[in-house]
């Protein structure tokens, strides 16, 4: 079984890791 608290937590990782990317330009185009 897999305990929601998990799906929470790896969602919350990959929201927070997106913002990050986003907020870090590391491959900025318009360079």
């Amino acid at each position: 079984m897999v305990l929601p608290v998990t799906w929470f937590v790896l969602f919350a990782l990959y929201v927070m890791a997106l913002l990050i990317w986003r907020r870090k330009p590391f491959r900025n185009r318009s360079l």
